[in-house]
């Protein structure tokens, strides 16, 4: 059984989450991202070339998983498609390696923009995209520092 580990940082406790049904028969790479302000899981299906979106909708809670987005998307492998992020209005932010794109939220390529990582480049040895979310959120303690 594929599960997601997560850890409650208010209880300080890990547990299993289980992936929605039906995730997993003609997946070839699924992760884990935020959609919309929602834990969601997107999946690859190769040979149908088609990503489909999942949405947990209340937190923790198995049956409340529902699959929000399909779309059909010319990929080769998982590494041409990732997303970073998803706008306000719903659309997706994905890189494939060598472009941004974006996409509304029925899985239609709305535009696209390259990019060049250059060898020698700092960029080029991480992701060469990044999301930056600010927050005044404080991680309970104890009150003790590392």
């Amino acid at each position: 059984m594929k599960v997601i580990i997560a850890f409650d940082l208010t209880e300080r406790k890990l547990f299993e989450m289980p992936y929605p049904n039906g995730v997993g028969q003609n997946s070839d790479h699924y992760e884990l991202w935020v959609y919309q302000e929602f834990l969601s899981l997107w999946t690859m299906d190769c040979k149908n070339s088609r990503i489909e979106i999942w949405l947990m909708k209340e937190y923790n809670v198995n049956s409340s998983w529902i699959k929000a987005i399909v779309f059909p998307v010319q990929i080769l492998s998982p590494h041409q498609f990732s997303p970073i992020c998803s706008t306000k209005n719903g659309d997706i932010i994905v890189t494939n390696g060598t472009r941004l794109l974006r996409y509304n939220d029925k899985g239609e390529l709305i535009e696209g923009s390259s990019y060049r990582c250059f060898p020698d480049s700092a960029v080029s040895r991480g992701s060469p995209s990044i999301v930056y979310t600010e927050s005044f959120l404080s991680l309970p303690g104890d009150g003790t520092q590392s």
